[in-house]
């Protein structure tokens, strides 16, 4: 689902050999919704106000998910934010706490990530509950739930797909202690 990606005020897109093999580091620009343009994501929208506000439900989600966790909504604490590449912006939300995210993200299909110039649609949402792998060697997270892509034709479809997402997390979020959720992971301490 989401993006390896290194956000520590911006870094140079950069390859790094590992443990996980070849692993693309790349720019990412972190803008929180309220203070962006959902043209960036939507260019053809000629009114962005019932889309924001879908939106905006959203991040009220995302936020008392947050809350419930005792952490702050995404990397600004904002909430829903947009994340802005070289050639291309998604939006995206998550709250983690522990070894346990809740995330969830809207972008564009594309065959090489981050490369592709173009924009949706069709837009594409997913969402998904991971713990970060506890084996001797660390292969990132691990899925433990989610939902499946479903892919988008119009900006207001994309952003309901975000509230019906977010909705999603906060309620399995809320309906079971972190410990839970890491006690699922079926690859735990995997050889």
């Amino acid at each position: 689902m989401l993006a390896v990606l290194l956000n520590a005020g911006g870094v140079d897109s950069q390859d790094w050999s590992g443990a996980l093999g070849q692993v693309t580091l790349v720019k990412v620009e972190t803008i929180p919704l309220v203070e962006g343009d959902l043209r960036w994501v939507f260019p053809q929208l000629a009114d962005p106000a019932e889309v924001l506000e879908v939106l905006l439900r959203a991040d009220a989600r995302m936020r008392r998910l947050a809350d419930h966790l005792g952490v702050r909504p995404g990397w600004t604490g904002s909430g829903l934010e947009f994340w802005r590449y070289e050639h291309v912006t998604d939006i995206a939300g998550f709250a983690e706490r522990g070894d346990v995210s809740f995330g969830l993200e809207l972008w564009f299909p594309r065959t090489e990530l981050l490369k592709a110039p173009r924009r949706g649609p069709p837009w594409e949402v997913d969402a998904e509950i991971s713990v970060r792998c506890n084996a001797r060697r660390d292969c990132g997270s691990h899925t433990i739930e989610e939902l499946p892509e479903t892919q988008y034709a119009s900006p207001i479809a994309a952003a309901g797909g975000v509230l019906a997402a977010a909705t999603w997390l906060l309620e399995r979020g809320s309906a079971a202690p972190l410990s839970w959720w890491r006690e699922r992971d079926r690859r735990s301490g995997h050889p």
